[in-house]
């Protein structure tokens, strides 16, 4: 995603042990990158990163940029860990051989995923400020160990900038994302938020969780009653097996169900098409991923990956197909193609567009039934929202 927005050359590390594949290794060699090796990976192999770290160098002296994530790990989590030693070490050691006439610049970079794990989610990517790193020559001659550490930090507090991050943990931290959602409206009804689409709802969710950041330092009270009736409220949800915009009720009105169910009607057999096509395809990738990676974070890359290089080879077959078994002209492949493509895009919206409509009209019938835990869950959601407003 990086390189799509990117029109530099751009070579990546990322962590050794990836290239004990045989078969991945030349392929991420062939996508620029190179390994960088840790403790986990045995005292003698980190006597390897001194010759990477002199490629790095390298790259650097030609004018071509380096790109790592700093964590050197991941989670699911929207909050940012310790950051290594990695980016500072390459960027003295470079400006070092210079004299810190080189000009290297570190460009603390935020990527935002609207989802981990579901296709077709929004992504965003941020740039910070450049940091100089010349900007540390006067504290690296005088105290190197010193000049790494406050690069360091000062590298961890743009990166904070430029994501959204949660600094909480266990349940307060899943009461913190629901939280950014529910309250979205209220901070945009009160705040001129900056940005369009998903920029200002990253940017409404950092506002929220500001908010109840402020509050838990100045009325701990007023938050921890927030917190309490978050996760009881979160709990209930799940009991019920409903989301939070199903309670919100502001796309759950019978005239929207009754518009999107004529939606699905009409859009069926699309969706049918779609569906013979690509769903033997879709849940086949999605069990190798399974398969192959017991991390969660990993399976929608591998996936993806998958994807890349075997939906060429199923679309030439229906290609084939097409032109030979259904005797059509050549020139009528493409359009074919184009249109099998957008059936599978519109086949995943229809699917979850029909999860939602089921979902809204379960919803309602047990609301006009006057179920108990129906409505105390609007109920529930009425006080949190009652009581964040106050914060605003």
């Amino acid at each position: 995603m990086v390189l799509g927005v990117s029109t530099r050359s751009i070579v990546w590390l990322a962590r050794a042990d990836m290239f004990n594949n045989k078969i991945a290794r030349p392929v991420l060699q062939w996508m620029k990158i190179m390994p960088v090796f840790r403790q986990r990976d045995g005292l003698k192999a980190l006597t390897n990163n001194e010759i990477v770290f002199e490629k790095c160098i390298e790259i650097l002296e030609n004018n071509r940029a380096i790109a790592l994530f700093p964590e050197a790990t991941h989670w699911g989590f929207r909050r940012l860990r310790e950051t290594k030693k990695a980016v500072p070490r390459i960027a003295f050691l470079a400006e070092e051989k210079h004299n810190f006439a080189l000009d290297v610049y570190i460009v603390p970079t935020g990527i935002y995923y609207e989802s981990y794990l579901n296709p077709r989610s929004d992504v965003l990517i941020n740039f910070g400020t450049p940091i100089p790193v010349a900007q540390f020559k006067a504290l690296h001659d005088e105290n190197p160990q010193q000049a790494q550490q406050e690069l360091k930090e000062a590298i961890d507090t743009e990166i904070k900038k430029q994501m959204l991050c949660i600094q909480h943990f266990d349940d307060e931290y899943d009461a913190y994302d629901l939280l950014r959602y529910m309250c979205a409206d209220s901070v945009e009804a009160h705040y001129p938020i900056s940005g369009k689409c998903i920029q200002k709802r990253v940017n409404t969710h950092k506002k929220v969780v500001e908010l109840l950041d402020l509050v838990q330092e100045q009325k701990p009270e007023i938050h921890s009653e927030i917190m309490e009736k978050t996760k009881t409220y979160r709990q209930n949800l799940k009991q019920c097996g409903f989301r939070d915009w199903v309670v919100e009720q502001k796309k759950t009105s019978f005239p929207r169900i009754a518009l999107n169910s004529l939606l699905l009607l009409i859009a069926s057999p699309i969706f049918i098409v779609g569906y013979i096509l690509h769903a033997y395809l879709f849940y086949g990738f999605a069990a190798i991923a399974r398969k192959v990676a017991k991390d969660k974070q990993f399976r929608s890359t591998i996936a993806f990956g998958i994807s890349f290089l075997l939906l060429p080879i199923v679309y030439a077959l229906y290609a084939l197909v097409w032109f030979f078994a259904a005797n059509m002209p050549a020139w009528s492949i493409a359009p074919f193609l184009a249109g099998v493509s957008m059936c599978a895009l519109w086949s995943y919206d229809y699917a979850t567009l029909a999860k939602k409509t089921f979902k809204a009209l379960s919803f309602n019938i047990q609301r006009k039934k006057n179920n108990p835990a129906i409505i105390a869950l609007i109920q529930q959601r009425k006080e949190i929202m009652d009581l964040f407003r106050t914060i605003i």
